[in-house]
């Protein structure tokens, strides 16, 4: 059930009756009610089957091995290999081979669980703090890195393995790092275990019912929900039904409720007045905090000053993140082919640094526009991302980081406070290698931000055609001033106590 919201949705259709209480329950028990193999490489795949095997009829326990050894001559790499042996664990259950499953589990696992239990419940004067996330997203990395530098013992769990290029630098951050390779089950066992001072969940669209676990097996912890996009604030429950199954709307939005009233304390991106009218509709009164993704020195990187449009006078625009192609009723980035082509016919220059674990194919038919573009425009180009610790360096060397795209707000069905309020990481990004910005002026608060602290304009989609004459008259000079005082000013390093100080609230009252 679970997806990131640019993933699995369902045909535009009726939109069914909301789910009844019952079935919510139903929906939420689901995710743990059946242990699943857990996620593992290839070798780990081969030995499950082989132990399957060797407790199965000798001639169906060879054939099933013939046939699977076949399978891995066609190397199908790790994903595909999991997958299969997902189907093998049904045969597993119903011949009672449960023993096949956990000897799986303490091939794959060993003693990680055990270390990690002991490190969070090891008994020091530094407050622990265990981030809980179904994917681990770079803000609560930052948060992490320095919450440390504090005095603080941070340990991360994710549901999903973790990329091998990003795990390094998650490991630097946080004190302890596991994962529980897709295992809801597993997940729920370790989090049982556990006696941090305080749970931090990372509180992602379609995974909400994570916060609700960790309030479920708090003990004595306080828990913070982290919210980013925000189901609720987003679009209303019948948009969002046209386009996603009525059971991952209505169980987010029964689960961020839950959340929302049973957290110590919310944080979110959203301004102060937005989480007020949010919170009050879910009659929930915790403190919220507004964290944003502020700079961390680790990561700045403004280069050298030399620029790509040194050489030919050309401006370049860098685009960094992920290329929506989704509806435009529900993701307003569907207008950015058609707003890159404007800003292309101007004789200016396009870079997309896409998202490292979103690599864009020509031959993906979505991404189709681009491919067009890129044919037509030789100045637009799409490449390759990088990890975050390589990113301003990456980014620099451009003369504006954009966020630009047709916004069609007849066509948009989202929320006007999702609109209004919503804040992009982006955004930081840009900032934090020295770059000024352009953003659509129908994204208030971004352009507020930009256009309040002299880091870059706010830009209507109907100006979009006249974005090369208003940064010709654009001082840059004073833009890069600005942006550099402002990542000193409000860098991690001084924002973290803000969140430190609502630690101390909410452990204090516990």
């Amino acid at each position: 059930m679970h997806c990131d919201h640019h993933a699995v949705m369902t045909e535009p259709a009726a939109v069914l009756p909301p789910l009844s209480d019952e079935e919510i329950e139903a929906a939420y028990h689901d995710f743990f009610a059946e242990e699943v193999p857990l996620y593992c490489g290839l070798e780990d795949s081969a030995a499950f089957v082989s132990d399957l095997c060797a407790h199965l009829p000798a001639e169906e326990g060879a054939a099933l091995l013939r046939n699977f050894e076949g399978f891995l001559a066609g190397n199908p790499g790790s994903d595909k290999a999991w997958r299969s042996i997902l189907q093998l664990a049904k045969v597993a259950r119903a011949r009672g081979l449960d023993d096949v499953l956990a000897r799986h589990e303490a091939r794959v696992v060993g003693d990680q669980l055990d270390q990690f239990i002991a490190f969070v419940n090891a008994g020091t004067e530094a407050r622990s703090v265990v981030f809980v996330a179904h994917q681990p997203y770079f803000l609560i990395m930052r948060e992490a890195m320095y919450l440390r530098r504090n005095g603080h013992r941070v340990c991360l769990i994710s549901y999903e393995p973790i990329s091998a290029n990003l795990r390094p630098l998650f490991e630097a951050a946080f004190d302890a790092v596991i994962d529980t390779r897709r295992s809801y089950p597993l997940l729920r066992r370790l989090l049982s275990r556990l006696r941090p001072a305080v749970f931090h969940v990372q509180c992602w669209m379609w995974s909400y019912f994570l916060g609700r676990l960790a309030l479920e097996l708090r003990g004595d912890a306080a828990v913070v929900g982290e919210f980013y996009d925000i189901t609720s604030i987003y679009a209303p429950r019948d948009v969002l039904a046209s386009h996603w199954s009525r059971e991952m709307v209505d169980l987010d939005l029964a689960m961020e409720r839950f959340v929302l009233q049973g957290a110590d304390a919310v944080i979110g991106r959203f301004p102060e007045a937005i989480a007020a009218r949010w919170m009050e509709g879910h009659e929930a009164s915790a403190p919220y905090l507004r964290m944003l993704p502020y700079a961390c020195a680790e990561f700045t990187d403004y280069g050298d000053g030399a620029k790509y449009s040194d050489a030919d006078g050309v401006t370049r625009l860098v685009y960094a993140g992920s290329i929506i192609v989704d509806p435009p009723h529900l993701y307003p980035e569907a207008g950015t082919a058609a707003g890159f082509e404007r800003l292309l016919a101007q004789g200016l220059a396009i870079d997309v640094l896409h998202n490292p674990h979103q690599p864009v194919r020509r031959e993906d038919p979505a991404y189709a526009d681009f491919f067009a573009l890129m044919d037509r425009f030789p100045r637009f180009r799409i490449v390759d991302g990088v990890p975050p610790d390589e990113l301003s360096r990456a980014l620099a060397p451009y003369d504006f980081g954009i966020h630009l795209f047709e916004y069609d707000l007849e066509a948009v069905q989202t929320r006007e406070d999702q609109r209004r309020g919503v804040v992009s990481t982006k955004i930081f990004s840009y900032l934090e290698a020295g770059l000024p910005v352009l953003m659509n002026a129908e994204y208030e608060e971004m352009a507020r931000i930009l256009e309040d602290g002299g880091f870059g304009l706010g830009i209507a989609t109907g100006d979009l055609d006249r974005v090369a004459e208003r940064i010709a008259g654009f001082d840059t000079a004073a833009a890069v001033a600005a942006i550099k005082a402002f990542n000193e000013e409000h860098g991690m390093d001084r924002e973290i106590h803000r969140l430190i100080g609502l630690y101390d609230r909410i452990t204090g009252t516990r």
